[in-house]
């Protein structure tokens, strides 16, 4: 079983292919490997990936099938307007136990089940509403709601609750982009195409963790069972649907939307042009995984955090060398090839250190955005001559801690040395 350390460390690729190109993805040396017309475009290690979804034709082959099969990677195959027609997921197979304990569940449980979700669901949308005022606090009214959803007697009557609530959400957080009303993959108006992309990725991510757990997607506890509907992924992702709903009220504020980027075709329905997709693409998958992204090099502040990091995991990496540890064997970083898993763990408490530094050296004007540039791949690199002052104060920020990181080292040792009889260490930034 994946363990959260692993899975923070993975990611979501987004590959489009370019119209008269030769796509290809294929397998190389434990990397994932894009192609156009036989030029390496980009490539990440097997290691790093948790999904790929695949937009447009492309070339994949066996081997390429296998190996996602091996490392773990699901496949979405998907059209160019992102509807998925097919795909590749990495399961765990077998696990009858969690299987048999779904199809025995009674509708009463599975109703309680379900009412926890849609609850979950109407909590993240009054706090939506909270978040850009188009409520003052909305903790009586959903008092009253819950109560409400607790004396639901079926799912049926569930089912009413939450879509009236959801009208109401709809109308007031979008209340400002012209809303008509929520209609799925009609393609009726520019918000409910955006709606339709974010809310597809977003199942599928969905679907893809429960998978790996060994569920039987297709049997739900709200959802009710339909033909080839997945409904434990419909159900699970409902109290995550407001992630989307604010990425695309963000985005609009941000004036990363423009309207002009969607046509019309005749018969009414909108459609998003080919050629605007990325920037769509990139701003739901950040929605989805925004977190500290390792090594990618998506924008400036990940790029400063993996140099600030890699200095302070190899001095921490060293102290520990020194009192004789095996920094490959980990206590909360599991066991993986070639990681010194215990560095990761002892680093742990001290990058405060760097996330300060990051934040005192933007104060300070120390750190100018123009020393950034940017790849054609979309990635950024810190330009070669302005690399000594990130050095710098990088260095600086961990030598003002290096007594309080050797005590911690040195305690720590003795912790284990005296199986637990002394304190375990703590750290505290100055």
């Amino acid at each position: 079983m994946m363990s959260l350390p692993d899975f923070r460390e993975k990611q979501i690729l987004f590959i489009r292919a370019e119209k008269e190109l030769e796509n290809r993805l294929q397998f190389k040396n434990d990397n994932l490997t894009f192609v156009k017309d036989g030029k390496i475009i980009n490539q990440l290690s097997c290691y790093k990936i948790f999904v790929v979804f695949i937009i447009g034709d492309f070339t994949i082959s066996t081997p390429l099938i296998r190996n996602c099969n091996k490392y773990g990677i699901s496949i979405f195959l998907l059209k160019n307007n992102f509807e998925v027609y097919a795909s590749m997921n990495s399961e765990s197979a077998g696990n009858f136990l969690l299987r048999e304990k779904q199809y025995i569940k009674s509708k009463q449980d599975s109703l309680e089940l379900a009412k926890h979700i849609v609850k979950n669901k109407i909590f993240n949308q009054f706090a939506l509403l909270r978040e850009v005022k188009k409520i003052k606090d909305g903790r009586l009214n959903l008092k009253s709601i819950f109560a409400k959803i607790d004396e639901a007697k079926d799912c049926n009557s569930l089912l009413g609750l939450e879509g009236n609530i959801s009208k109401i959400f709809f109308k007031k957080y979008f209340s400002e982009l012209n809303w008509y009303k929520r209609m799925p993959r009609t393609k009726v108006d520019e918000i409910n195409i955006l709606l339709d992309i974010g809310y597809t990725f977003l199942f599928n991510f969905v679907d893809s963790l429960l998978l790996l757990y060994g569920f039987d997607t297709y049997k739900g506890v709200y959802h009710t069972l339909f033909f080839q509907r997945k409904s434990l992924s419909c159900d699970i992702m409902e109290p995550f649907r407001s992630i989307i709903d604010r990425q695309i009220i963000k985005s609009f504020n941000l004036k990363q939307i423009d309207l002009a980027d969607f046509k019309k075709t005749k018969d009414g329905s909108y459609f998003l042009s080919y050629d605007k997709q990325n920037k769509y693409l990139r701003f739901f998958s950040e929605a989805i995984w925004y977190k500290r992204m390792p090594r990618t090099k998506v924008d400036e502040i990940n790029i400063l955090l993996d140099i600030g990091y890699t200095f302070l995991f190899n001095f921490v990496d060293s102290l520990l060398l020194l009192y004789g540890f095996d920094t490959y064997k980990g206590v909360y970083h599991t066991l993986f090839f070639q990681r010194k898993s215990l560095s990761c763990d002892i680093m742990e408490p001290f990058r405060s250190i760097i996330d300060r530094q990051i934040i005192k050296s933007f104060n300070l004007k120390q750190i100018d955005l123009a020393d950034f540039k940017k790849t054609k791949d979309g990635s950024y690199f810190l330009s070669y001559d302005k690399q000594n002052k990130y050095l710098r104060f990088f260095s600086e920020a961990i030598m003002e801690q290096k007594e309080e990181i050797f005590v911690f080292v040195r305690e720590y040792y003795y912790f284990i040395m005296k199986d637990g009889g002394v304190d375990f260490p703590v750290f505290k930034i100055k």
